[in-house]
């Protein structure tokens, strides 16, 4: 299917067609050549927009035709929600990513996810003073989480979404790395840090809880700086990855204050949505 759209020609040709799926790919086209695509892949009424592609110095405008040609194909083809993941990898501000938010929060998009995904280097974090510095008073302790007790795991079990939520329940990894830590007050278990490998070389710090009503960064800190000397001086593993939520401000302004020199490599995977109401051919 060709139309036109202000001397710009635009093309929809399906690439792909099966009983489970269906994918098709949207061109806009200048006599120079094609200045902007990307492919929409429909399953179960799910369509996901994928191979975003622009060329075009006026990105806006090509977006502006491309994203409409892509709503109407979706509720042609009866798709009830859009998806469109994107990953970033300029860390602390990305305009592109700032220019996508703005352009798809303006038309009815929304945020499904952002997370933001950090590599640093472990020796060069672990030799800064401020993981280091000691924060809790004596009425705290770290301890491996190998010393819970059994009473202690019946607890945790039961808080389950009373305390904390699923994601951070710490007893269901099969395997953790030797610096897995549980934090306490008073003897009450009130956080934990779970580690686990990621990779050649690389420590995933996949669990950091602390619970509410104990909360502050500064507990959180000494968990992980712990749990991080713990890594270096008893496994050659060097290097340190975790994932930090995007509503989690304040993390990340200590990132961008303090560990812009450790990180080796970042990403922010963002998955916007968008739920397809009618719309006029």
């Amino acid at each position: 299917m060709i139309s036109q759209s202000n001397m710009r020609i635009v093309n929809t040709r399906e690439r792909n067609h099966s009983d489970k799926e269906q994918s098709y790919v949207i061109e806009i086209e200048e006599s120079d050549g094609i200045i902007a695509s990307a492919c929409l892949n429909i399953e179960n009424e799910r369509g996901e927009v994928v191979e975003f592609k622009s060329i075009d110095v006026n990105e806006d405008h090509s977006k502006e035709i491309l994203f409409y040609e892509l709503d109407k194909l979706a509720f042609k083809k009866k798709v009830e929600t859009l998806t469109f993941p994107c990953t970033y990898t300029q860390f602390p501000v990305d305009l592109r990513a700032d220019s996508n938010d703005h352009f798809l929060f303006g038309h009815g998009w929304s945020n499904q996810t952002n997370q933001h995904v950090f590599l640093f280097d472990g020796i060069k974090m672990a030799n800064d003073q401020w993981l280091k510095n000691q924060f809790l008073s004596n009425d705290y302790t770290i301890d491996s989480v190998l010393t819970l007790t059994e009473h202690e795991k019946q607890e945790i079990s039961t808080g389950l979404d009373e305390w904390y939520p699923a994601r951070f329940h710490p007893l269901h990894y099969q395997t953790m790395g030797k610096n897995s830590l549980v934090l306490r007050h008073k003897g009450e278990v009130i956080g934990w840090c779970i580690t686990c490998v990621a990779g050649q070389n690389i420590l995933l710090y996949d669990n950091l809880f602390v619970k509410k009503g104990y909360w502050n960064m500064a507990r959180s800190i000494s968990l992980f700086g712990k749990a991080l000397q713990i890594q270096l001086s008893e496994s050659p593993i060097r290097y340190v990855s975790f994932t930090v939520h995007g509503d989690n401000i304040p993390l990340l302004k200590i990132i961008k204050k303090r560990s812009m020199s450790y990180i080796v490599d970042y990403q922010n995977l963002k998955v916007y949505v968008k739920k397809i109401s009618g719309i006029g051919e």
